[in-house]
């Protein structure tokens, strides 16, 4: 058997584990029933559940090793594991998670009833309206998208996960070209990152924006030489731009963000760092 027919072989048996998966999940998930235990939520969920993630999972690990530029494929099963994890405390609960998400949503709405923002009210309120980063673009999508706010809180971490899955991918490519690696490491994350960190809130603002900061900082230090001189120049206007959003509404992330410029300042410029790839990873070498 050659690799070709070897790699349709492993591709037919990861489809049929993926599609095994996924009917398990959704039935599991529809006939969970909302028990909080001393672990939380998993209470809630059947033995059937976890047989869906190892499946899920097993197919994954199958693609990675054996069809690893099928970034497609990949993809979809990044995507399946991001709707069962996080999707599924809104479809057992049916409603948002996070109380908080309420009192921030408070200010979004502020914004779609009047028009405007209220600063200096000596209200709870009103720290999210003058860090109006995040009311203002949830108000803007809301109205673009007609969406209710039911609909917004709910899908809210799934929408966010979805989209910061690009821009990961885009960061890890940067550092590494071993596929597998890059694939792996974003299994990991959104597997680990099942903590209740994606709700709505100007820190999932702070941090998307501080992922597009983080690639543009990478492409720019690793693709140096390739990048044209148009790009170039237009580099310090985005990391600005991105700087001047990112503060506007979360001002923690602005720090973390202005203290990462700073690292990388002086790892690339002062210490003079540059990238040398080695078994697939870029590792820092001193000049």
């Amino acid at each position: 058997m050659n690799e070709n027919e070897s790699s349709r072989k492993y591709k037919r048996v990861s489809l049929l584990l993926f599609s095994l998966a996924i009917v398990l999940g959704s039935v599991s998930i529809n006939f969970a029933e909302l028990k909080i235990g001393t672990y939380g939520l998993i209470h809630s969920l059947p033995p059937t559940f976890f047989v869906a993630l190892f499946l899920l999972t097993l197919s994954f690990l199958i693609t990675v090793r054996f069809n690893p530029k099928n970034k497609v494929y990949l993809s979809i099963h990044i995507i399946a594991l991001v709707v069962l994890l996080y999707l599924l405390p809104v479809l057992i609960e049916k409603t948002a998670r996070f109380t908080h998400v309420y009192v921030i949503y408070g200010s979004t709405d502020y914004v779609l009833q009047h028009g405007h923002l209220k600063f200096f009210t000596g209200t709870v309120g009103a720290l999210f309206q003058e860090w109006p980063g995040m009311t203002l673009l949830g108000a803007s999508v809301m109205q673009v998208a007609n969406l209710s706010p039911t609909s917004i809180l709910i899908g809210f971490p799934v929408a966010f996960e979805l989209i910061c899955l690009p821009l990961l991918y885009l960061i890890l490519n940067s550092v590494t070209k071993n596929q597998r690696l890059v694939w792996i490491a974003l299994w990991l994350y959104f597997a680990a990152g099942w903590i209740n960190r994606a709700y709505y809130s100007g820190q999932a603002y702070g941090y998307l924006l501080f992922l597009m900061i983080v690639f543009v900082i990478l492409y720019s230090v690793m693709k140096k030489g390739e990048i044209r001189s148009t790009e170039n120049g237009a580099i310090p206007i985005i990391l600005i731009v991105l700087f001047i959003a990112i503060a506007a509404g979360h001002l923690l992330s602005s720090i973390v963000a202005v203290v990462c410029l700073v690292i990388l300042y002086v790892l690339f410029r002062i210490v003079k760092v540059r990238g040398a790839r080695r078994f697939g990873f870029v590792i820092p070498v001193f000049l």
